[in-house]
């Protein structure tokens, strides 16, 4: 019977019977008068995409339905802060919360990383003397493969852990710090930001900094968690990339208008996924077709002058 649906059938089929296998939901109920002055780029606090337990504590993934954003609050429905990113956070194997032995993941991170590189030079043409920042650096993974390609590159991270282990591994030193505190003396041509941006609060201002340091018809290439994710549609507040950590959860058409807002033209997006490859008659290409792969992959480009 399987064989005879049809693609949107299965699609139905799957997400529902995920669903009541996990026994999750959507989480509509949650009373919205505490955030009801605020907005997301301009849009009203509707929905409840996933309710979080950590430490005995519930947080909410609350946002817009119509552009599918979703804002991490605590238990008193108040803004959350950022987490501390050192070596527990990379090596602690702490539940729901960082990496978990990130130094044995090196790796096939580093493939991931090449692969990176690859789709940015098929979507633009980074120069032969073209100069690279990574934001969110970690342990040097695409710096690592940014130097096998030849391209001059830097770094910046926050942890002094990563930092440290950067350097032991690859060499490379990072500007150790907040962005906010990055004062360069040159601007960069490409800057990526893999895993990062839904790390940060507020994202206006951070896209403010960003764009400050790029050049005029620079590339700014951004990888996160896609919310508009069949993966998110099968397994709601179970979905493996709704963490504690992330403060900010972005849909293909939230990052489009985060950056658009802010100077940058989106001149290629597109959405990956990799938890049901292989799974029987079930075509992935659609799913990327649609933008509803698990991570989104952005590539901006900021024609105003840098």
């Amino acid at each position: 019977s399987w064989s005879n649906l049809n693609y949107y059938e299965k699609y139905d089929h799957i997400i529902r019977m995920t669903n009541k296998f996990f026994n999750v939901s959507d989480n509509n109920s949650q009373n919205f008068k505490n955030i009801s002055n605020t907005k997301i780029l301009g849009h009203n606090f509707d929905k409840c995409f996933a309710v979080l337990k950590y430490n005995d504590k519930n947080f909410y993934i609350m946002g817009s339905k119509k552009i599918n954003h979703g804002v991490l609050f605590d238990s008193q429905f108040k803004y959350v802060s950022a987490i501390k990113y050192e070596e527990e956070y990379f090596e602690g194997e702490i539940e729901k919360v960082g990496y978990g032995n990130y130094k044995k993941q090196s790796k096939w991170r580093i493939e991931k990383s090449i692969n990176l590189l690859k789709m940015i030079n098929k979507y633009s043409d980074i120069k032969d003397n073209a100069v690279l920042l990574d934001l969110g650096s970690g342990y040097g993974f695409f710096r690592y493969a940014a130097e096998k390609s030849g391209i001059k590159h830097y770094g910046l991270e926050i942890s002094k852990y990563a930092n440290k282990m950067c350097k032991k591994l690859y060499g490379f030193d990072n500007f150790e710090g907040e962005i906010w505190d990055f004062e360069p003396r040159h601007k960069f041509d490409v800057i990526t930001c893999f895993d990062v941006i839904e790390h940060i609060s507020n994202t206006d201002d951070f896209l403010k900094k960003v764009k400050s340091l790029l050049k005029k018809n620079g590339l700014f290439v951004i990888r996160t968690p896609n919310l508009n994710s069949f993966e998110y549609k099968c397994f709601k507040s179970l979905f493996y990339s709704l963490k504690v950590e992330h403060l900010n959860y972005f849909s293909p058409q939230s990052l489009s208008l985060s950056l658009s807002k802010n100077g940058f033209d989106t001149i290629h997006a597109q959405t990956t996924s990799h938890l049901f490859q292989g799974f029987h008659e079930f075509p992935l290409d659609v799913l990327k077709s649609n933008m509803e792969g698990s991570d989104i992959f952005l590539i901006g480009k900021l024609y105003e002058k840098g």
